[in-house]
């Protein structure tokens, strides 16, 4: 077993089923299914549960809720390779490695010792449990060979060939198409229908320069497809925590990374439109109320700007600021990886996003402030031949 579908979990209980069923009910069989319950407050998680009782194929981990990108980082940390290292640790009074920089091509590790894995970590045949949001803030494993990863979100599906159409690929990273359908059935919007092309590609970067010339930005990349695991190795990759559209700049690392890619006009993935969403509270210009208790991510939003904010201005804002974290961690890797094709273009993507944003600035702490003032400069001086005064920065004298 070598093929890995990883589910994260948020109050989903009446969708929860209907995924699972289409990830069973695959064509290839032979794979494991992990459900990562991120503190759902319904159902959820005795659904995953039942299932899990009736079908050996399937892990539930239990975590605090940290968000989708920190549901994505456990189950990848907790497939059976490395859940098995794990284990036998604690069987056996042992270490294991931890590398101690995610998204970074530092490779130095530390060791965790067993007095640590059976504070945090409760492994069970077919359940594990945690006491942490994050937990990636204490382990970072090496990805094993010869492994794929694949994301499924819970409130969507697949089609029952869609591991199947992975695996025959035999490439390190394969995409497929996308079909939205709205509450009722019917289909909302193809990706195909806008997006389609078929192709193979040796060089990720050149497929993240399509993308952005077509798209003008955005490569999301979570549910599209599968991914050999051990490409995660290179640059101790995983999802940005705390952060919205987090499969931005995991997907363009990702590709970026790859060497032999598959893009396919097969529509795999099902992807079932929610009234309600977080999209639909950002775009929405329907006013909703504020709830009681916001996550520590959107009440430090509320805090930080003195004018009274709606709910809807305040996922605004978190998207933006989002954004700016992700134009942030694809220059890191960009400028670490020495990948030259996209400085120009996308520093030029980032100066527009700043001169529209600058309000945003307030919410970096004193560190990333100093990186984006860095990066500031040095694009500035690389590209645009402005050494004297660099006015784009002058929104940093009031934040």
């Amino acid at each position: 077993m070598n093929h890995f579908v990883i589910v994260p979990i948020y109050n989903v209980e009446n969708y929860l089923s209907r995924c699972i069923e289409s990830i069973l009910n695959q064509s290839y069989k032979d794979f494991e299914l992990i459900l990562v319950n991120d503190g759902s407050t319904d159902n959820s998680l005795k659904i995953a549960l039942q299932y899990a009782k009736q079908d050996s194929r399937i892990i539930v981990v239990d975590k605090p809720n940290g968000g989708l990108s920190s549901a994505r980082n456990a189950g990848i940390e907790f497939i059976k390779p490395l859940r098995d290292k794990i284990k036998k640790a604690i069987k056996n009074d042992d270490t294991i490695e931890s590398l101690v920089e995610v998204n970074s091509f530092n490779k130095e590790k530390t060791k965790i010792n067993t007095q640590t894995l059976k504070k945090h970590f409760k492994i069970l045949e077919n359940y594990i449990k945690t006491d942490l949001q994050d937990v990636n803030s204490i382990l970072l494993q090496e990805m094993p060979k010869d492994c794929y990863l694949q994301f499924v979100d819970s409130d969507d599906a697949i089609h029952k060939d869609a591991i199947k159409t992975i695996r025959e690929q035999n490439a390190e990273l394969v995409v497929f198409q996308v079909n939205q359908i709205s509450e009722d059935g019917t289909i909302k919007y193809s990706v195909s229908q806008n997006f389609h092309y078929v192709d193979s590609f040796s060089d990720g970067v050149e497929l993240v320069k399509i993308v952005i010339a077509r798209t003008g930005y955005s490569f999301y990349y979570a549910y599209q497809g599968g991914f050999k695991a051990d490409i995660l190795n290179k640059y101790n990759l995983r999802f940005c925590y705390n952060i919205m559209h987090e499969d931005t700049d995991f997907g363009m690392i990702l590709c970026m990374l790859c060497k032999n890619i598959k893009m396919l006009k097969d529509e795999m993935y099902i992807y079932y439109h929610r009234d309600g969403s977080l999209t639909d509270v950002i775009c929405d210009t329907k006013e909703i109320p504020m709830p009681k208790k916001l996550p520590h991510y959107l009440q430090r939003i509320k805090e930080t700007y003195p004018q009274k904010l709606t709910y809807r201005q305040i996922k605004q804002v978190y998207r933006n600021y989002s954004y700016l974290i992700i134009y942030m961690n694809v220059y890191k890797f960009v400028e670490e990886s020495g990948i030259s094709q996209l400085d120009k273009s996308y520093f030029r993507l980032l100066y527009k996003w700043l001169s529209d944003f600058q309000y945003i600035v307030k919410l970096l702490d004193e560190k990333e402030k100093e990186y984006l003032i860095c990066i500031l400069v040095y694009s500035t001086q690389k590209y645009f031949s402005i050494t004297d005064k660099i006015d784009r920065l002058e929104f940093f004298q009031e934040s």
